[in-house]
């Protein structure tokens, strides 16, 4: 920062050098020709007095400052100077008598910087050459140049200084956002932001303990998925083990009790291959919406319902969906697993699905399903759609892995939807999903 704001006072301190030498050299320029001229028309009246020469004409003269005045007339020079001889004009401005114009250069006389104007006088047939020193003008911006440097260097020190107590100042209020974030890092969750009374902060702040409230949301919802996920897989593989010693020690007992045995293997294998499927299921949620459902075509809700229906044997006559296209956008295949997962709570908590129905209304379709069993009680009706969560004792079977509503939740919450339970009509539980239709 220091080295840019040098940087910056250097442009300006140079810049202004220029500005004030390209001005006092006109000036001096201006200054020097006017002289030239009173000198030359002196010079002129001098000599149109019958019997002056140019010497006295020269004499007569009284030259400004430490300027020297030199007369070419026929062939011969004239000096107001005992310093300087004609061999100080410059060779290209001798030139200018036979143009008769008013010319001036610079030029080096005795090592010395000087302003050389030729006048041509033709009134008298003289030339008039004045040379006029510029140390004075060189002194002027030497000193300048001393004092322009010296500002912009005190002017990029103090603009340093003064940055950096800026820069200070401004980090001074981000300075428990360093501190909270380190603790963070060190594992501490539990870390929050103070208010700030700055409004521009306000929002920085808050948006942070946000952030963090998600993060330790996330945490402890993984902690508690990774201790279910040891608690239901110990289960099934603890039943395994037992079935699979059972069939080991006890190979000599009747083939009934052995397939007995087996009978439980099977099914618990079954289950453990429904858990680790759910499991997959809910990792590829976690990591965000996939491209098939961001990018996902058109699906006709009624069409899949069919098909899922067809598929699982259920009867078509359960659907109740009126007339014409109810498309949604999204993963075909999610969805239709989210229709199974309903169907299948159904049947293993409710005692099956009595209806299934389809409604259309502004920009959404819902699609609903109504079970035969006790319903849900209130208290319990957000807790079912989550991970490794069961109904009470009267919600029928408790076999499941408690995955199929969290999956069904995720899968809705993936394609823009929302997922509820409530009583239906009649009796029962009935679970209510709403999706966005893909033509509103």
């Amino acid at each position: 920062m220091a080295l840019a704001v040098l940087v910056v006072c250097a442009v300006f301190a140079s810049a202004a050098y220029l500005l004030a030498r390209g001005v006092l050299t006109q000036q001096r320029e201006s200054a020097s020709l006017r002289q030239a001229y009173l000198d030359a028309s002196f010079l002129r009246d001098e000599l149109g007095t019958t019997g002056t020469s140019p010497a006295e004409a020269l004499d007569a003269l009284d030259p400004q400052g430490a300027a020297a005045v030199f007369v070419h007339r026929s062939g011969a020079w004239y000096s107001s100077s005992f310093d300087l001889d004609a061999d100080a004009i410059p060779r290209a401005l001798l030139e200018v008598e036979g143009r008769q114009r008013v010319a001036h250069m610079p030029t080096s006389v005795g090592g010395d910087l000087s302003l050389v104007i030729a006048v041509p006088v033709p009134a008298v047939g003289i030339t008039v050459y004045e040379v006029v020193p510029l140390q004075e003008l060189r002194t002027t911006l030497r000193v300048l140049s001393t004092v322009l440097a010296g500002g912009a260097l005190a002017a990029a020190v103090l603009g340093a200084l003064l940055g950096l107590w800026l820069g200070r100042r401004a980090l001074r209020p981000l300075a428990p956002l360093t501190s909270t974030a380190a603790g963070i890092t060190a594992g501490d969750l539990g870390l929050r932001l103070p208010e700030s009374g700055d409004p521009a902060l306000s929002g920085i702040v808050s948006a942070f303990n946000a952030m963090i409230e998600t993060l330790q949301r996330r945490a402890e919802r993984d902690a508690r998925f990774a201790a279910d996920v040891s608690h239901e897989l110990r289960s099934p593989l603890t039943t395994l083990t037992a079935s699979i010693e059972r069939l080991q020690a006890r190979h000599h007992e009747s083939p009934e009790r052995r397939a007995e045995a087996l009978a439980l293997a099977t099914g618990e294998l079954a289950r453990f291959h429904r858990l680790l499927e759910g499991l997959l299921e809910l990792a590829r949620a976690d990591a965000g919406p996939q491209d098939a459902v961001i990018n996902g075509q058109p699906t006709d809700l009624g069409d899949l319902l069919r098909h899922v229906l067809r598929d699982t044997g259920r009867s078509l006559e359960l659907l109740h969906a009126p007339a014409g296209g109810l498309p949604v956008r999204g993963d075909k295949l999610a969805l239709a697993r989210m229709v199974t997962n309903l169907l299948d709570n159904a049947d293993r908590h409710g005692g099956g699905a009595r209806a299934v129905r389809l409604e259309r209304s502004a920009g959404t379709i819902t699609l609903l399903v109504d079970d035969a069993g006790p319903g849900v009680a209130d208290s319990e009706r957000q807790r079912i759609f989550e991970r490794f969560a069961t109904g009470s004792g009267g919600r029928g079977s408790s076999a499941g892995t408690g995955l199929g509503l969290a999956l069904v939740a995720e899968t809705v919450r993936a394609h823009g939807g929302r997922v509820g339970c409530e009583a239906a009509p009649g009796g029962g539980a009935r679970f209510r999903t709403t999706l966005p239709a893909a033509d509103s």
